[in-house]
């Protein structure tokens, strides 16, 4: 009923094995326990290891042997799919298991019974085995609804994988080819196909080191890939489905978390093309005018974009405006009190009002001169379309300054900076902090 295999996916780090089936041997000790042992191209010396330790377990352990080594775990699913135990997981050749945790695994199991994957924490070692002071929670936060950890899930990857406790009969059969996003795929799988349990417990030291398979790329390259895959995932079945099936106003909270959670890390290079991907497939099944008009609302602000509601018939030709309707940004928008009443009425029409969008204060030159205001020149502003135009401009200046969004410079612009770098280095202090001080107004 609550037997578990742990799968040991290896290319062989020698100078980790020994801690590795050591604590591999404690746990054997104590409960319905097996380990599967798949040798990924590893060289004779370290095959040769392993096999002399399973020999010491010959009805617990099952070891498999690859020529040739292959990073992305789909090539070994047709193995992993097919293990006889109820529950499977995969710690790293450079981890540690802890007995304890396991010993017990027959209480925990049984009280989530119900569920396709228990998620754990990961307590991080140094390649030395010493304790880093660090435990790290999975991303996947039972606090959160369950829309927002939907969201979230495309900012992260919602479980640490050598943590994911999962039922055999969880795991997809099918997984694309990919060397950094199985966990991130799998998981999102997890998180829309089954139910997740997240404990604050940890079974498992996570080594830290320099030789990890995620220290040995960019993360633009892990990025793009899963841009791709994760790209691939809005299509498929299980998230259309789920989309379909959500109330309207659940449809519109997931999409302003896009905001909150931007998707990829927050990587400008890839996050705004996956929200791009998300709104227009969310888009292309709901037609509900709220839907689609929020979907693009959300789309133009990832890519530092701010825009009207009486701009959107030059974006969607299906998203009409009524004389009746109430217009409003892609943010939320606050008009100072003092300001004068043509400035006002911008205020009237903006009905926007969603917790995750950005929000700044409006005033013209009869408000008051607050430095978080943005001041409108009422004079010189003849109707509505004009003074909308305006706002957008300023709002756009002051969301780069703030951050919010990212900066754009030009090739010279870019020069001069790289100049400045290294002639900051020799200017007086003095010099330096004026600069400095014109630069952030």
């Amino acid at each position: 009923m609550n037997s578990l295999t742990f799968c040991l996916i290896t290319m062989g780090r020698q100078q980790f094995i020994s801690p590795l089936v050591e604590s591999l041997d404690r746990i054997l000790g104590i409960g319905d326990f097996r380990i599967l042992v798949i040798l990924n191209g590893a060289p004779a010396e370290i095959a040769q290891t392993y096999l002399s330790w399973g020999e010491k377990h010959p009805n617990k352990v099952e070891i498999l042997m690859r020529d040739m080594n292959d990073a992305g775990i789909a090539s070994f699913l047709p193995i992993i799919t097919q293990v006889e135990t109820d529950w499977i997981c995969f710690p790293g050749d450079d981890d540690v298991l802890d007995a304890t945790f396991f010993s017990n695994w027959e209480s925990i199991a049984r009280e989530y019974t119900d569920y396709g994957a228990i998620a754990t924490a990961l307590n991080l070692i140094d390649s030395r085995g010493k304790f880093l002071g660090i435990r790290k929670a999975p991303s996947f936060n039972l606090n959160f609804s369950f829309i927002e950890n939907a969201a979230k899930s495309f900012s992260e990857c919602p479980f640490l994988w050598p943590g994911l406790i999962i039922r055999v009969n969880q795991i997809p059969t099918y997984a694309p080819s990919t060397r950094y996003v199985s966990d991130w795929w799998i998981g999102m799988n997890l998180i829309f196909g089954s139910k997740v349990h997240v404990i604050s417990d940890s079974f498992l030291n996570y080594r830290v080191h320099e030789l990890q398979e995620s220290q040995v790329s960019s993360f633009s390259r892990k990025n793009f890939e899963a841009l791709e895959h994760l790209g691939a995932f809005v299509s498929s079945e299980t998230f259309t489905t789920w989309i379909r099936n959500l109330q309207s106003k659940e449809v519109v909270d997931f999409l302003e978390f896009l905001i909150k959670y931007p998707p990829l890390y927050s990587d400008t290079k890839f996050s705004s093309e996956l929200v791009s991907i998300i709104t227009k497939h969310v888009e292309s099944i709901r037609s509900e005018p709220e839907i689609r008009r929020v979907a693009i609302y959300v789309n133009a602000l990832a890519h530092n974009v701010l825009i009207h509601e009486s701009q959107l018939r030059y974006i969607s030709a299906s998203i009409g405006t009524k004389d009746n309707e109430l217009f409003g940004f892609n943010f939320n928008l606050i008009v100072d009190k003092l300001s004068c009443p043509k400035i006002k009425a911008i205020q009237t029409h903006n009905s926007a009002n969603f917790p995750q969008l950005p929000t700044l204060i409006i005033g013209c030159l009869h408000s008051s001169k607050k430095r978080n205001t943005l001041v409108l020149d009422c004079i010189n502003l003849n109707g509505e379309p004009q003074i909308i135009d305006c706002i957008s401009q300023l709002a756009t200046d002051k969301f780069t300054k703030l951050g919010i969004f990212q900066a754009t410079v030009s090739q010279f612009e870019y020069s001069l900076i790289k100049k400045f770098r290294n002639f900051k280095y020799v200017l007086p202090s003095r010099l330096t902090k004026i600069l400095y001080s014109i630069f952030r107004k």
